[in-house]
């Protein structure tokens, strides 16, 4: 009987730290609706670091060939509209702490860089 409870006390232990090194987070179940949320917001964050490497491509291409870039940047600033209204309409609906925190962590970054390109 201990052993069988040990080998059940071992492989819980297992399960937990093999949800730790691939989640990040210690949890008997896994992913679930929470996840969602903080998938939704990594989705914008990615978009918008996808526009920041657009960008950033365009102002090479400008300084190393002068080609009018203008369009680009239009693009680009037409790109961190949409997605800080997503983000805007994503917020409401988030009910995991973790996930609002990447949200509201996104917007700065979006209005940082905006002040950066300003």
């Amino acid at each position: 009987m201990r052993a069988l409870m040990f080998v059940i006390v071992i492989a819980v232990v297992g399960f937990l730290a093999y949800n730790f090194l691939t989640t990040g987070e210690v949890s008997l179940f896994g992913p679930g609706a929470l996840d969602d949320e903080k998938q939704a917001v990594q989705d914008l964050r990615d978009e918008f670091q996808a526009a920041q490497g657009q960008y950033q491509q365009a102002g090479r291409a400008v300084a190393v060939s002068g080609i009018d870039a203008s369009a680009d940047v239009e693009d680009f600033l037409a790109d961190m509209d949409r997605i800080e209204a997503e983000a805007m309409k994503l917020r409401p609906k988030l009910e995991s702490e973790a996930a609002r925190r990447d949200l509201e962590r996104l917007l700065r970054d979006i209005k940082a860089y905006r002040g950066d390109i300003g």
